[in-house]
């Protein structure tokens, strides 16, 4: 399970090390002479059709990491979905650039930036701790279930570490 949380943390990272490229990078805007931008349909229809597919491949991978419980699907789900609002962010900037409203471009820059830091941040936050062996949360009704068993008088100093996926469990029993 630790590979997988290897993984999911170098998402992480990576996420958060563009939000921070790219909003450093707004306070160089408007730093070079300005171009005329060049509008395609064929750019426009291909930005289209790769947000769309990031869209459904951000749900597809959510809905299967969370049915595997696998961090590194979650993971990739955000970051897929990352990859859907930016493609939202791009197509607004080049509808707002063909009717000559420039600032949306610097609006919408630091809209994905700021995501993309908040989103780096959210992945390490979340899987920083199985690595660190974070306490799980230990459900009641496993305690009871030990306490349930036949001869136990008492449990006590349960820990716990590990994720969903594979969880080590370990207390001090008390028999009769």
């Amino acid at each position: 399970y630790k590979f997988e949380t290897f993984g999911s943390l170098a998402i992480g990272a990576l996420i958060l090390f563009s939000g921070v490229q790219f909003l450093l990078s707004l306070n160089t805007f408007g730093d070079e002479p300005y171009k005329e931008p060049i509008f395609g349909v064929f750019p426009f229809i291909s930005i289209v059709l790769s947000t769309g597919v990031s869209f459904f491949i951000s749900k597809y991978e959510k809905k299967k990491g969370s049915e595997l419980s696998s961090s590194i699907l979650n993971s990739d789900s955000a970051h897929t979905f990352g990859d859907f609002l930016i493609g939202l962010g791009v197509l607004l900037s080049i509808v707002c650039s063909y009717f000559k409203v420039f600032w949306v471009d610097i609006f919408v820059g630091g809209a994905i930036g700021l995501y993309l830091f908040i989103l780096g941040v959210k992945i390490l936050r979340n899987n920083l701790p199985e690595l660190l062996d974070g306490s799980p949360v230990i459900e009641k009704e496993l305690v009871k279930k030990v306490e349930e068993i036949e001869h136990i008088r008492d449990i006590h100093k349960f820990r716990a570490r590990g994720n969903q996926n594979c969880l080590f469990i370990d207390f001090h029993l008390l028999l009769n």
